[in-house]
């Protein structure tokens, strides 16, 4: 029964993703609806009317590293249920604040952790369910739902807020947004662990089995209990010497992971790891660089501007689709066409320098939001072939929103402070162009960092035996 369920539960794995991701982001990425009547409730000023909604973003991703420590003690499940019952709250108690500021901790605040709470479990299951082959087709059904949500919630939110006022259409949407989000949290379950398929008559074909290279416990006993990803092999004929490489590098966090039985184990060395090598960090420069974005209006109605914002949404869902179906099936590798995007939105910029009518900057907007669909979403499966051998789906996942929250922290003030100094319209789009081109250089450091590492490691295969692993 177990080896029946595996098959195709996995994808129902990925569906009920798609709705999380719906329930939490369909709020937060309409907050721009939401804004104006709080702007008009309180007669505030557009910064600090604006300061949960951002923060709320920015909280989304930049809390991946405690939530990761909070999965060691949690099963994913119970984090995305604490997760929903924190927004539902976070809203409600929004819908009653007598002032603005409050509104600063109640959206902000409890909304931002609670969507954590929420992407980073899901992230991290996928991840799990799908540890080698479809992943980016199942990540590409998840993420989809952020922009099904901002479309779905888009014309709920406007509805609702024209029929009820603000504070009762928070109420309502925050209650039904808790029910949706329970509902499918019932579907997410931890795949099958190895023993669990071996007695159902082995783990061939199952692809919820974790597929990385398993560790025996003999080797088990060999690590150094003060450094838990260390091996001592003094003495010891290594024999061929890629293929200790590639070994090395595998079983980095697995050891201790089999002990424990988790995959989110070790996160506080995981962490360590990424400050003190290369790697991450020139993935998280990147992903900062590529978040850089400014607003203006370019002469348009707010009317017109939601109409921009929706075809932007719709060809971001285009992209989405496209890369879930050929994601798995692609030429090269998939951080090629991360920097392929990236280049490309220069060119974008460089078409809104000239274009005047409405019809162009739809047309723009479609084109735009298709690229941006790489890296707001599918960049998820970027992370995963460059890092989950050396670090478990937990740690994958906090490489996959981190940077995010700290690019949509710090990247609008940046590329668009200078618009707000000079007013120069075609210096600020220069200037963000200038930043992709950083971004695509950051995320090719990656690449070219690996393939000297793995010249460097086919080196010492020409002796016979090797310097020892310490």
């Amino acid at each position: 029964m177990l080896r029946l369920r595996v098959w195709w539960w996995r994808w129902v794995i990925a569906v009920s993703a798609f709705l999380q991701q719906i329930a939490t982001y369909g709020m937060l990425y309409n907050y721009s609806i939401l804004f104006v009547s709080l702007q008009k409730e309180f007669d505030s000023g557009a910064v600090l009317a604006g300061w949960p909604g951002s923060l709320a973003s920015s909280l989304a991703n930049l809390m991946s590293p405690l939530t990761a420590l909070l999965m060691m003690r949690m099963k994913a499940v119970k984090l995305v249920i604490l997760g929903h019952v924190i927004i539902c709250v976070g809203y409600l108690l929004t819908s009653i604040v007598p002032a603005l500021g409050y509104a600063v901790f109640t959206f902000g605040v409890m909304g931002g952790v609670g969507v954590n709470f929420v992407t980073h479990a899901v992230t991290g299951l996928v991840l799990e369910w799908f540890p080698k082959d479809n992943f980016s087709r199942a990540n590409g059904i998840s993420v989809t739902g952020t922009s099904t949500g901002m479309l779905a919630y888009s014309f709920l939110l406007s509805t609702c807020i024209t029929q009820f006022g603000w504070r009762r259409a928070l109420r309502y949407i925050s209650v039904g947004t808790l029910a949706l989000g329970i509902m499918a949290s019932f579907f997410l379950t931890d795949p099958p662990t190895e023993d669990e398929g071996n007695n159902e008559g082995g783990d061939e074909g199952k692809p919820g089995v974790d597929e990385r290279k398993q560790i025996t416990l003999e080797t088990v006993e060999t690590l150094d209990p003060d450094h838990p990803t260390e091996r001592t092999l003094v003495g010891e004929d290594l024999g061929d010497e890629e293929e200790r490489c590639e070994t090395h590098e595998d079983r980095i966090h697995t050891p201790s992971c089999e002990v424990k039985g988790s995959s989110s184990c070790f996160v506080d060395w995981e962490v360590y790891h990424m400050i003190t090598h290369i790697d991450p960090w020139a993935w998280t420069i990147g992903a900062c660089l590529a978040m850089a974005s400014f607003m203006d209006g370019h002469g348009l109605s707010s009317d017109r501007i939601a109409v921009v914002i929706m075809f932007f949404a719709i060809g971001e869902i285009g992209g989405k689709v496209l890369f879930t179906v050929v994601g798995d099936h692609l030429p090269c590798q998939r951080l090629y066409f991360l920097v392929a995007s990236v280049f490309l939105g220069t060119i974008a910029l460089g078409v809104m320098t000239v274009v005047q009518t409405f019809q162009q900057m739809m047309a723009l907007s479609i084109f735009s939001g298709f690229l941006r669909s790489l890296i707001y979403g599918h960049s998820n499966a970027v992370v995963a072939d460059i890092f989950f051998k050396t670090y478990s789906s937990n740690g994958v996942a906090i490489l996959a929103l981190f940077p995010y929250g700290i690019g949509s922290l710090i990247g609008a003030p940046l590329s668009g402070g200078l618009y707000d100094i000079t007013g120069n319209y075609i210096l600020s789009l220069v200037v963000i162009a200038a930043i992709f081109f950083c971004a695509a250089f950051a995320f090719l450091t990656i690449e070219f960092h690996r393939r000297l590492a793995s010249r460097d490691c086919c080196c010492f295969s020409s002796g016979k035996n090797r310097p020892a692993l310490l």
